[in-house]
């Protein structure tokens, strides 16, 4: 049975729920408070976030890689629910040397030297790979050696 991304919100939702009301309960039957259901329901509704339509849209790859000129501007995945905040790193694309994609990363070698940078993203492959193609000319595509993991 395979559930849907709103059955996987739903149900992380509704543990994160079960959660605060097993703290309500365990502090007004024992007078205790249980600060590790809490934890748990913030941890449960984080996940439970992952999956909503909002962090989708905000971590889109269309908004996290952007070409400016001659640069490839790079953004982080934006988790926090309230902020929109995230570090980017702009990259020239003439130092480009090496760039290996798997699901829901990228990797970018510099200067064929092995040093580069590391990037989670959402999206296949197939999806990063595409797009990231898209942003390059056929010349830069061809000076650029592409791997997939």
């Amino acid at each position: 049975m395979n559930f849907s991304e709103k059955h996987k919100k739903l149900s992380f939702a509704l543990l994160a729920t079960v959660f605060v009301g097993l703290y309500i309960n365990n502090f007004i039957v024992y007078g205790e408070s249980k600060t590790s259901f809490i934890i748990i329901a913030v941890c449960l509704l984080y996940i439970s976030y992952k999956f909503s339509n909002n962090y989708k849209s905000k971590n889109k790859l269309q908004k996290l890689i952007k070409r400016e000129h001659e640069q490839i501007e790079i953004s982080s995945l934006k988790v926090l629910p309230f902020s929109n905040a995230s570090q980017s790193k702009s990259i020239k694309v003439a130092r480009i040397s090496k760039v290996t994609i798997g699901e829901n990363w990228l990797s970018i070698i510099l200067d064929v030297n092995g040093q580069g940078y590391d990037f989670q993203l959402i999206g296949s492959k197939e999806e990063i790979g595409n797009y990231f193609k898209s942003l390059l000319n056929k010349n830069e595509i061809s000076a650029v050696e592409f791997s997939y993991i």
